[in-house]
Parts: C-alpha cells; structure tokens; sequence
C-alpha cells in the first residue's frame, strides 16, 4: 500500500509476519538495504460524557472547581461559527458503545448503501456501483438495521435521542464509519438516509449545499483535532444553520461607499434557514459567490472540530485478546510483563489432569511489539502467548488534564508533572505525522550539588 506521501506500507498479521516479509525483501526480493520505520500503530479518537468524579475520585461539585486561564469558547458544547456568509451551530454528543459497535459491525452493508444512494441521486456510476445494487434482501437488512439503531438510541436513557433518532443525515467518515451526522435544525424536514431508500430522490427538496455538508462533516470524522486520527463514536447534531446571499454592490455604489468610508451592504439579503431551496443560475450569479461550497465545507469541518473539544476528549487504542499457557511456577512472571505493558488479566482457569494454566488477558497493540519475545524469556519458553485483534477500548485518561479542583492540587500540585499514558500516544502520533508537539523538557529546576569542592 502506497501513503499519499510516496512511503510504502507493509500490512502484516502480526509482529512476526512483518519481520518475516522485511526478511524477504532485503535478502530474497531486492537485495538492497530498506529505511523502516517504526511500526504504524492506529488510534482512534473519541469524546465521553463529563465525568462526576475527579482524578482522586472526590465529586465534582461547582464550589471546589478552581477556575484558571478558561477560554471564553470553553465550556460551551454549541459552537456557533459564522464565516462569510455561513452561520452554523453544531453539537458533539457521544454514541451509545452498543450503536457504535453495532455500525462498526455492518460496515459493508452501509458500503453498499452509500454507492446505491449515489446511484439513485443521479452521481457518477462505476463499475463497482452496477455490481452492489441492492436486492431485496440487502434492503431487509438495512430496515432491519435501522430499527435497531433507532431502538438501541432510544434506549440509552438518554431523553434525547428519542427526536433525533429517526434523523441521520448520514455515516461518518467514508460514509460508512462509526460516526453519525444528524439534521437537528427543526425546520429543515429533510429525508434521513433511511427514508431516501423508500421514495423517489428526483422529487427530493434538498437545500442548495446539503452535500457540502456532509463532505465537511467526512473531512472532521476523517482527521481529528487531537492528533489527526479518525473520529469513532461520536454525533454531531446540526442545531443551526444560515446561508446569507449577498448581491454585488453596482459601481456607484462602490465610489459612494469609498467616499463615505462606509461599507456597502444590499438590502437584497436573503437568508436561508431550514426550509428547502434551490437557487438558479441568474440568482447564484446575482449573489457574486458570496457563498460556495469550499466556504460550506470549511465551516463545517471547523465546527464539528470544535464541538469535539468542547467535550471531555479520550484516545482509543486497538486492543489484543492475548492467549497464554503457562505452568504454575512462572505464573508470576507471565502477570509481571502483562501489568508492565499495561494490559490486564480478564480470565484464569487450570487444565484438569495437568498444572498448565490458561490464561486470558487483553494487550493495548502499541505496547505489543516484543511481548512474545520478553514473555519467553522471563519464564525461560514455559509460556507461550498468542495475539488477535480484539475491540477497541477507551483509555480512561484526559490526554490534556491539569489539576483543577482542590482535592487534586493538593494532591498533585498546581503542576502535574508525571507521565500521562494518554498524552504519550497523542505526542507519539503527531511527531510521526510532523503535528506540533507541546513538551515540556525541564520546568523550575532546582540546583542539587553533591560533590564537594576541591580546595
């Protein structure tokens, strides 16, 4: 696989699978000497609901929060952006993990939905769309999925969901991903994906710049703000949304407004909230491309951008389910390398006839290369571990947290300065992607001597 950076990418089953094909590259294949890498590990990013409970597990109350250097944006979850002409309010809520999971799982069900739409809106057919047109029992499928969707979002708990549910825009990113966009502006009635299946999309009342919508909203899912990996298990609601057409001012408008030093506005504005509208050719020229598609996309790839860090922002890490068989006496030392890579045992069970134990356990993939190698040789070859892909899991750690209530500066200080997991991965992935990174190497250091002075 080729980067649009002109790198190669080798894709392997495992860690031994790629040490195995980089060993045929240099000595069977090319015979020349190959720059690799460190190993390219994904991530995820992700938002949870606020939490109750500090980081020294005291509850967050208003009293005991001690507010310092708060933006005037934070705290807001509805970002409003008004860019030109374009005024848009979105909300980032995070996905139920059931809804996530369910999407994740469907993923080429909703593949070939996005190319039956794209075919049904009158886009450009490929040889791939005339292959995966949907029969009737793809279509069953996808009404089936609806309904649970609907279903696992309602019952959340969350009151909510129950409006929004039956308006999704579309899947996020690629269109297919784990991630919802939904219409929540009120009089817009425009069709969910679900419902464009059961009518006739020539007669659809679509606004003027509803794709460049959503091409926005894949752009934000795509690459997040944390460190430029996808979105996954997240909702952007669209509370608001404005488009303001401008007519061009004449000349004489113009030369007055210069001499005046004023600025020249028509009083032809015209805005376009929910309802549907479709401009001609004449009016769009009339407007004087006051806006376009390229300001619509822009405005809603930083929206849906800031809404997610307006909510408590967490790093997901691909997990391994990690099966081990060891003997009684190095049982010890199989959990010591475990809980050094930080992973963790789920299950423990002993084979009956014999003192072999199995043992079950989960292993983040970044902290997995040489773990097969360290594991054996701890218990000198008496246990033997092996990795498959399991889930992904949320790190229960702020990437960017700071002591702020009372309890956690007295416990941590003003200033935390120990390792945060979390804040690794992020700073690990934007220095591979060439992303700004803020480190701090020495603060407030203080002079130590320990040699005495020559005389």
């Amino acid at each position: 696989m080729v980067q649009e950076s002109g790198e190669h990418v080798l894709v392997a089953a495992g860690e031994v699978h790629l040490q195995r094909c980089l060993e045929d590259l240099r000595k069977r294949y090319c015979c020349i000497a190959i720059n690799v890498s460190e190993p390219i590990v994904p991530f995820r990013e992700t938002i949870i609901e606020p939490p109750k409970h500090d980081m020294v597990n005291e509850a967050i109350e208003g009293e005991n929060v001690m507010v310092k250097n708060l933006d005037k944006d934070q705290g807001e979850k509805l970002i409003t952006i008004r860019q030109g002409a374009v005024t848009l309010s979105i909300e980032a809520l995070p996905l139920p993990a059931a809804v996530t999971a369910l999407i994740d799982s469907h993923d080429n069900l909703l593949q070939a939905l996005d190319h039956h739409l794209s075919q049904l809106m009158g886009g450009r057919t490929t040889k791939f769309d005339r292959q995966t047109s949907l029969n009737q029992q793809s279509l069953d499928k996808l009404h089936s999925l609806r309904k649970q969707i609907e279903q696992l979002l309602v019952d959340s708990g969350v009151d909510e969901w129950k409006s929004l549910a039956s308006r999704i825009w579309c899947f996020g990113p690629r269109k297919y991903g784990p991630n919802l966009l939904i219409n929540g502006v009120m009089d817009y009635n425009r069709p969910s994906i679900w419902a464009m299946l059961d009518q006739d999309t020539s007669s659809l009342a679509l606004r003027e710049f509803d794709g460049s919508i959503v091409n926005g909203f894949q752009l934000a899912t795509l690459t997040g703000p944390m460190c430029g990996e996808p979105i996954r298990g997240v909702a952007f609601v669209v509370r608001k949304w404005e488009v303001t057409h401008i007519a061009n001012p004449t000349v004489s408008e113009l030369k007055e407004g210069e001499e005046t030093g004023s600025d020249v506005e028509s009083d032809s504005a015209s805005v376009i909230s929910g309802s549907a509208s479709n401009l001609s050719g004449s009016k769009r020229s009339a407007a004087g491309g006051a806006t376009n598609s390229g300001q619509i996309i822009s405005s809603v790839k930083e929206a849906c951008r800031r809404a997610f860090q307006a909510q408590p922002q967490r790093i997901m890490c691909a997990m391994y389910s990690c099966d081990i068989q060891a003997t009684a006496n190095v049982l010890g030392k199989v959990y010591g390398v475990i809980g050094k890579r930080n992973g963790r045992v789920i299950a423990e069970d002993m084979q009956e006839g014999n003192q072999i134990f199995n043992i079950a356990a989960v292993l983040p993939v970044a902290e997995s290369f040489g773990f097969c190698d360290e594991i054996r040789k701890r218990t000198s070859g008496l246990a033997s571990p092996q990795l498959a892909f399991s889930h992904w899991e949320t790190i229960d750690l702020d990437p960017y947290w700071e002591p702020c209530t009372e309890e956690e500066m007295a416990h941590y200080g003003e200033k935390y300065d120990s390792q945060n997991r979390a804040k690794n991965y992020v700073n690990q992935v934007r220095k591979r992607k060439g992303l700004r990174t803020e480190e701090k190497i020495v603060m407030h250091a203080e002079k130590q001597r320990t040699l005495g002075k020559k005389k």
